[in-house]
This record gives C-alpha cells, structure tokens and sequence, in this order.
C-alpha cells in the first residue's frame, strides 16, 4: 500500500505478502555494504532463515519500504510484535538474559533494516537522511502505542554510533558479534525514551498510529541529553 509519494521516491507499507522481497533485499544489501563475499547457498540460506523468523515469531508484522522512481526497493524497515510464544532469535545469538523477555507489556522487534546507496540516483542521494529518519519513525512509532511497551532489535555497531546522535539512546544487553556481514549489537529500549525521537520528527509521520500527550510533548533536551549520556557510559 502507497502511504505517501514524494516525487523522488515514494514510501509503502506492506504485510507479510512481501516478506520474501523483503528479506532477500536485506540479505543482499547487508553482504554488499560491508561488502562480505558470499556464495550463493549461504545467501539463501540467510533469506530462508529470516522468512521463517517473520512467519514465526509475530503476531503484527508492519513493513515499510522506500522505492525510487523505478519502483526498486531503496530502503526497508520491520516493527514485528512478539507473540510471546515463540524464542526470539536474538536470546539465542547474543546470549541476551533471559528477564529481558519476562516483560507484562508487548515486547517489539525492530528488524530487516537496510538502505541500498546503490538504488540512489544523484537526486535521490540528497534525500538520504531524511529516508534514514523516515524508516525509524514509521517503525518506532508503533512501539510508541502504549507507555509499556519495549523493544528489541540487533543492530550493526556503526549504525547504532550514528542513530545516537538522533538522540535514540539504547541500552546494548549482549556482547558484539559477526552477524550479516557486520559487527553488530543487540539493543534494548522503551516507549518511553523512544517518544522523544518521534515528537521531534512528527513531521515525517505519514502514518500515525499514536497520539501524543502534553506530558510526552513537555519533555526537554536537556533531560534526553543527560539520559543519552547515561546510556553512553553504560555502552562504554
């Protein structure tokens, strides 16, 4: 479904119909940004293991997709709603302890995020952050729907350094590792740190699922500031 045409490139949302489009994107696009040399079987070992993870493991799965002109995939983004039956896989590839799951609000997975600069033509390339920020908030937002809600995600380390200057401040819970082609991270955060982004780039909302509250609206920068440099120190 089209959510919102920008001219240069367009934002969509889909179910779980994409969802192999989807992670053999992902898949590729991880291998050749870190550009990792891999043979085909390994490839579509890793496509067919993450389709059975969307199939599996959520109950509510929102895919948003950026595309250029030429309706090519540019930039792709997963929030997934735990369904609290099935084992997470990032307990067991990171080692992650087991309380962070003993959560009574919905726990959320943010996943199969990647952007192909490859895709992007000189035009597009001067809409690159805004895309970046465009795919967390549509993901994000959903986290946000209810004051205890959490979530998840594992992250390549680069990209954790740079979504810290969006002030999107998690908490690592596991220790680094080779995944994807990259060394990356699991992350933890609330719904509750996690408004403070939202508020702040309300204007990419396209599709809104949550209202914000005075209270929400109210916070200052000075507190995420201070909150940012605490979860700095404790990455450290």
């Amino acid at each position: 479904m089209l959510v919102k045409d920008f001219g240069e490139y367009a934002l969509h949302r889909f179910s779980n119909d994409m969802t192999q489009e989807i992670c053999e994107f992902v898949v590729r696009v991880n291998y050749e940004v870190h550009k990792m040399q891999v043979d085909l079987i390994e490839s579509e070992r890793d496509v067919l293991k993450f389709c059975h993870e969307e199939t599996n493991l959520f109950s509510v799965t929102h895919y948003y997709v950026i595309t250029n002109k030429s309706g090519e995939f540019v930039g792709t983004i997963r929030a997934g709603l735990w369904n609290k039956t099935s084992n997470l896989p990032i307990i067991q590839e990171f080692e992650i302890p087991q309380e962070y799951m003993l959560h009574n609000g919905n726990v959320w997975h943010i996943g199969r995020f990647a952007v192909d600069p490859s895709k992007m033509d000189e035009n597009l390339r001067k809409h690159r952050v805004v895309i970046f920020k465009t795919l967390l908030v549509h993901a994000i937002q959903h986290v946000c729907t209810q004051d205890d809600n959490i979530m998840f995600a594992e992250c390549d380390r680069k990209l954790h350094e740079k979504v810290k200057l969006l002030k999107i401040c998690s908490t690592e819970i596991g220790k680094s590792k080779q995944y994807i082609g990259s060394e990356t991270v699991p992350i933890f955060n609330t719904s509750y740190n996690l408004k403070y982004f939202l508020w702040n780039h309300k204007h990419l909302q396209c599709s809104h699922v949550i209202d914000y509250t005075s209270q929400q609206n109210n916070r200052t920068e000075s507190a995420k500031q201070k909150y940012c440099s605490q979860e700095q120190d404790l990455a450290a």
